[in-house]
């Protein structure tokens, strides 16, 4: 498994933002994988979902990409002060860490989960 901390800079929230990626292992027969993208709750960050779990264990035993973003405390949705983290994590992301890794486009196999504040994506 490789697990990668990225930055890339947002053009939705006109920052620097940061997430981690977890990509298992047996990815590299695969030709596209299924993703997950992983939310973190209020006052937390992308380290959460390592420090508090098993997330790469669970990522290689079920060969699965998981991309977690740091989402700050926004509640991912966009805000009317013009950050617009629901676009970054549904759209930006999504297109950005495609690019990168072998993840699969089709949407049956891309999903979306978190915890706290992370579920409450609209």
């Amino acid at each position: 498994m490789t697990t990668i901390d990225a930055t890339f800079f947002s053009d939705k929230l006109s920052r620097k933002v940061s997430y981690s990626a977890i990509i298992p292992e047996k990815s590299r027969k695969e030709k596209s994988l299924r993703t997950l993208y992983l939310l973190h709750g209020y006052s937390g960050d992308r380290k959460d979902w390592f420090y508090a779990g098993n997330i790469e264990q669970l990522a290689e035993e079920y060969n699965i990409a998981v991309i977690i973003p740091s989402g700050e405390n926004s509640y991912y949705v966009d805000h009317p002060s013009g950050a617009e983290y629901g676009k970054f994590i549904g759209e930006e992301l999504v297109e950005e860490t495609r690019s990168l890794f072998p993840l699969s486009t089709d949407q049956k196999d891309t999903w979306i989960a978190g915890l706290s504040m992370g579920v409450s994506v609209k």
